[in-house]
């Protein structure tokens, strides 16, 4: 494609959240007349409801990459980097999302943003690498029946993020603990629950992220 065009597809597909997309793509070296040395064969990933293109906002790849729909782009120089008369995988490009996710639908976009000459592409792949698990784990569980307490180590966790601790005395209704909010420092945390074995016999505990919820 000419210099500044740019061609896309729409998925169709809501971005998922704790999500890895790659996008693979081969680019092509037509001749060192077309495919110059700074060439920029650029390949995207956005989110978006927008109509592209003429009968949108957006008229060229550059005004695509200034463009906040977009999550994740990348660019390589064929004429450097592949044999004339060839194609070559690109480096693939990866984005990925945490719990709150961009609206729109998933779009994968391929254009020339080359200061002069085409872009050529092939092989191109769009590929789900999660959902990264990023559900908290009990590990390490033991009770202290005498004095009342659960201990166990929360795992992984994730660095920055906070989280509290629910009980339960069935697998329906967890109530948030009060005063169990802690922000993890690191993938695991050592954790102590004050637990009324008396009055709850059947103890259930899990991790949630987040804080507690107001009653």
């Amino acid at each position: 494609m000419a210099t500044g065009y740019y061609i896309w597809q729409d998925t169709g597909v809501s971005i998922l959240p704790n999500t890895t997309y790659r996008l693979s793509v081969s680019v092509g070296n037509r001749n060192a007349g077309y495919s110059v040395i700074g060439n920029e064969s650029t390949y995207v990933i956005l989110s978006t409801d927008e109509n592209l293109g003429v009968d949108g906002n957006l008229f060229t790849t550059f005004e695509v990459l200034e463009d906040s729909s977009v999550l994740a782009a990348g660019s390589w120089d064929a004429g450097t980097n592949v044999p004339e008369g060839t194609f070559a995988a690109a480096p693939p490009l990866e984005f990925q999302t945490e719990g709150v996710v961009p609206e729109g639908t998933l779009v994968v976009l391929l254009g020339d943003n080359s200061p002069s000459g085409r872009s050529h592409f092939d092989n191109v792949r769009l590929e789900i690498v999660g959902p990264t698990d990023t559900t908290p784990r009990i590990e390490n569980l033991s009770f202290d029946i005498k004095n009342g307490f659960i201990d166990f180590d929360a795992a992984n966790l994730i660095p920055g993020r906070t989280y509290h601790i629910a009980s339960a005395d069935n697998l329906s209704t967890f109530v948030g603990l009060f005063d169990s909010e802690f922000e993890a420092s690191g993938v695991n945390e050592e954790v102590s629950v004050e637990i009324d074995f008396e009055s709850q016999p059947k103890s259930f505990v899990r991790i949630v992220e987040g804080a507690v919820p107001p009653r």
